[in-house]
């Protein structure tokens, strides 16, 4: 008798955190992107530099700014424009780099930030990892495979949707 009430007890509250969880899972719904990604239709592009490489500093800063602004210019998501008054939104394109601890190399990424322009509200940062080349022309491409999955995350966002690894 008291062995069957417990199988009783044990049920009922397998059932109980089932149906909880099951009740969780149903409402918990993914969170909105900012608004400004779907109406924006212009963006003000400014390139942000990068970590002190020596003299190839200005090389990546050079290089990422084109990279990014051929990126945007092929997405067709939005028109760039040649001041930030003028624009929806404004995106800053930077090389960051990620010093990590003693044990660890330093990983280098490129980074998109993305402000509304009327505002200045922090909207999004987008970061992709980067491998450094090098020689310049192998860097180069690395920054504009990164510059093609960054213009890839916009799309998704200008849709409503979060960004996929």
């Amino acid at each position: 008798m008291i062995l069957t009430k417990l199988k009783l007890v044990a049920v009922s509250l397998s059932l109980s955190l089932f149906i909880v969880t099951m009740a969780h899972a149903q409402t918990t719904a993914a969170a909105p992107v900012p608004a400004q990604f779907g109406t924006a239709q212009t963006v003000f592009l400014s390139a942000a530099g990068a970590p002190s490489f020596g003299p190839r500093a200005t090389f990546y800063t050079n290089a990422s700014y084109e990279s990014m602004y051929n990126a945007l210019t092929t997405l067709k998501q939005y028109r760039l424009v040649p001041a930030p008054t003028g624009a929806d939104l404004t995106m800053e394109i930077s090389i960051f780099m990620t010093l990590g601890n003693a044990s660890s190399v330093p990983a280098e990424s490129l980074r998109l930030t993305i402000r509304d322009s009327k505002t200045q509200a922090l909207l999004w940062t987008i970061d992709v990892p980067l491998a450094i080349g090098v020689r310049d022309k192998t860097l180069a491409k690395n920054i504009d495979d990164a510059s093609a999955k960054i213009a890839s995350d916009l799309k998704a966002l200008a849709a409503g949707k979060e960004p996929q690894q």
